[in-house]
């Protein structure tokens, strides 16, 4: 799993482009993004990648994701 795969899952999932996605940029506030699509988000890094998430805590940017890929945020 690379960034760059991680970010293009997002944006397919958000359906924006890679290049629209900044590392801090929140997807709700930058995409509207609804519970429902950050919940899709969550599943498709679940499937896509193995990387465990919590559904009642989904990733909010691509700084998040990072953060839990390389353990810091639990």
């Amino acid at each position: 799993m690379n960034h760059d795969a991680v970010k293009a899952l997002v944006a397919r999932v958000l359906e924006v482009t890679p290049e629209e996605l900044t590392a801090e940029g929140d997807f709700q506030d930058e995409f509207e993004a609804d519970s429902l699509a950050l919940a899709e988000v969550a599943a498709a890094l679940e499937t896509e990648f193995g990387l465990p998430m919590d559904p009642e805590n989904p990733p909010r940017s691509l700084s998040d994701i990072h953060r839990r890929m390389t353990g810091e945020l639990q």
